[in-house]
């Protein structure tokens, strides 16, 4: 609710610190935050279309152990189970967003 109240240097320098390596994790709303929508490089609104499903997860470089354990495994198995498609359009189109030239 008071996004807008986050002063814009300080939304900047979380987006450096994680651009530097700091962890960010976003619940709920976050999507709406400052640094969520630096970061993203997009106003990250939330405009419900079916063109399917993207899931990002990233437990740590493929060239650790991490991928062998139990828990990631159980992560990813579970997005993959998620991200299967329930519906497939035959063009791609988002009906709830304006095209840039309907604007």
């Amino acid at each position: 609710m008071a996004h807008h109240k986050v002063p814009d240097e300080i939304a900047i320098n979380v987006r450096n610190e994680v651009l530097m390596g700091m962890g960010f994790i976003g619940l709920h709303s976050a999507h709406h935050s400052k640094p969520f929508k630096l970061l993203m490089g997009t106003t990250c609104n939330l405009s419900w279309r079916e063109n399917g499903r993207i899931f990002y997860f990233q437990p740590g470089h493929e060239t650790f152990p991490i991928f062998y354990n139990e828990n990631v495994q159980t992560i990813i198995r579970n997005a993959v189970y998620w991200a299967n498609p329930v519906y497939r359009s035959e063009e791609l189109d988002c009906p709830h967003i304006k095209k840039i030239d309907e604007e």
